[in-house]
């Protein structure tokens, strides 16, 4: 009975004294066949040394892998998951490894009070080809059963995507036999994961690099069209001031009409170049947007 206490405590010890959570617990049996256990490989008999098993379930926890199993639903091709936002809002997502963000509808963000209004805008391509821009916002936590990310930019659309942004932080299985999301974090291997890292880390500040140079290329482009434009535009407000002049001291009636269709053509023109003007900005807009998306990767990669 007695040693059956003295290993009662050293068990609850390992979990109650904060000093001694994160050592391993080594255990060994005697020639009486009782169990012993410390966490101080000192306080080993010799005798027993070779014997000894390190107990696995009180090493550090962190060290462990950390699973989260959590059952979906299908709605047709569709495989839905169950999912709470910032702690306390409850969800319901399209699981979609082919998004690279994760999305939450506008709804969801007039709920959670996150200022889309003032937000980054992302563009973005629909499913029929169209071209459109999404508010970037950020969550304080993203929670799919035990599996959370915390600090998560996610877009603001018109349906809810459980895309890469999250899932990437897990090793995903999909049991479609079961019907369940199995997600694993990973044991951090810090010596043997960092050249991997590193050379992941620097392909994705490559693609980044290529992609804003690809930006500013573009960017150029649309810049000499506003000049081209803005060119046409001035050369067209001083043929108009010309032909109002010519109206103004005009007494023959052919050469007014004349004069006033010319106008209203120049009128036609100068909207239609306006309209690309604005067109213009706007892409320019998005381009400059797209350019601050991808320094800020660059920034966080390096």
């Amino acid at each position: 009975m007695f040693h059956k206490s003295i290993c009662l405590f050293l068990i609850l010890s390992a979990f109650l004294f904060p000093a001694k959570l994160h050592a391993k617990i080594y255990r060994w049996v005697d020639e009486k066949g009782v169990s012993h256990f410390t966490n101080d490989e000192q306080h080993i008999p010799d005798a027993y040394r070779s014997q000894v098993i390190v107990n696995k379930e009180f090493e550090d926890p962190a060290k462990k892998n950390t699973r989260t199993v959590v059952h979906f639903e299908r709605s047709g091709n569709a495989v839905l998951v169950n999912g709470v936002i910032n702690q306390h809002y409850p969800v319901l997502f399209v699981l979609d490894t082919g998004a690279t963000n994760t999305q939450i509808t506008e709804e969801d963000a007039r709920q959670l009070q996150l200022d889309t209004a003032n937000a980054t805008r992302v563009p973005a391509y629909l499913a029929d080809g169209r071209k459109v821009e999404f508010p970037l916002v950020k969550l304080r936590s993203l929670r799919i059963g035990n599996a959370e990310v915390r600090n998560l930019e996610v877009l603001v659309g018109q349906v809810r995507l459980l895309g890469l942004s999250f899932l990437n932080t897990f090793k995903m299985t999909m049991d479609g036999e079961h019907g369940q999301l199995i997600l694993d974090q990973p044991e951090k291997k810090y010596e043997k994961e960092t050249e991997e890292i590193s050379e992941e880390k620097d392909h994705m500040i490559a693609t980044y690099e290529a992609k804003k140079e690809k930006e500013k290329i573009l960017q150029e482009q649309v810049n000499k069209n506003i000049q081209f434009v803005e060119t046409e535009i001035s050369k067209l407000e001083q043929r108009r001031k010309e032909y109002r002049s010519r109206l103004r001291d005009s007494n023959n009636d052919v050469e007014i009409l004349q004069l006033k269709d010319a106008l209203a053509q120049i009128e036609l023109a100068l909207e239609s170049y306006q309209l690309k003007i604005d067109g213009y900005k706007k892409d320019i807009e998005v381009l400059e947007n797209n350019l601050k998306y991808y320094e800020g990767w660059i920034n966080k990669l390096k």
